[in-house]
């Protein structure tokens, strides 16, 4: 019986070292798994004349931009909020041959390089459907780095419809990654000049001249940036 009991003690003693052991085990390997991810942020950033709506005068051939001012009849009315990460497009009274240009900035406010996963664009419901074909588009960006110069750029080759505004984004976009501190711009003054003049890119709207039923109309769209953490940059 005394041998029978001193087998049990001395098991018991063997599980209780296990337990133990084994409960050291699994709290060393939780602690080494811990990782530190930093700040995933992207968005829309207020720097000098961005965002704002550029008029186009005698767009495209002069390539000439104004303040938005009343300069020209063929200037189109127009706001442009920044949201942060959503950016809200405004333009009104429109009319056959207006021209219009949106520029901002987006940029890596984060601590962690960043991939755009996609684009998407809302067009108002209220805005009237034949503006979504009426309404041609223009786009091109150019990419700084953390220093604030430029060192990449890239556009749609041919205009498109408004309709097809969340398409072009996507393909001129996605997969675009961004260091931190780094922006991709619509909009760039000539030789990069903080300047309110000739701004040679953007997303560039206008309205052909035959398109009578854009007479007085209006529309509203926004932009959303959706990014995630870069795996490699």
């Amino acid at each position: 019986m005394k041998r029978v009991k001193a087998i049990y003690i001395f098991l018991s003693i063997i599980f209780l070292l296990l337990g133990v052991g084994y409960s050291l085990f699994y709290k060393t390997i939780d602690i080494s798994n811990q990782i530190s991810v930093g700040l995933l942020s992207t968005e829309f950033v207020e720097d000098g004349n961005y965002p704002m709506i550029m008029k186009i005068a005698d767009y495209p051939q002069s390539g000439g931009g104004e303040l938005f001012e009343e300069r020209s009849t063929n200037l189109i009315n127009g706001s442009i909020i920044n949201k942060g990460e959503v950016l809200e497009v405004s333009l009104y009274n429109l009319f056959p041959g207006g021209k219009a240009n949106c520029i901002f900035k987006i940029k890596n406010t984060g601590t962690i390089p960043v991939t755009i996963d996609n684009v998407s664009v809302n067009i108002d419901p209220l805005t009237p459907s034949y503006l979504l074909d009426a309404i041609k588009v223009n786009l091109e960006y150019n990419k700084s780095d953390e220093n604030g110069r430029i060192y990449f750029k890239k556009s749609i080759e041919n205009s498109f419809s408004l309709r097809y505004l969340q398409n072009n984004l996507n393909q001129l976009l996605k997969w675009e990654q961004l260091k931190p501190r780094e922006c991709i711009i619509f909009g760039l003054p000539p030789n990069n000049q903080d300047n309110l003049s000739g701004y040679k890119n953007g997303i560039k709207l206008f309205i052909p001249s035959k398109e009578n039923n854009a007479m007085n109309s209006y529309v509203k769209f926004t932009i959303k940036i959706n990014v995630k953490q870069s795996s490699k940059i």
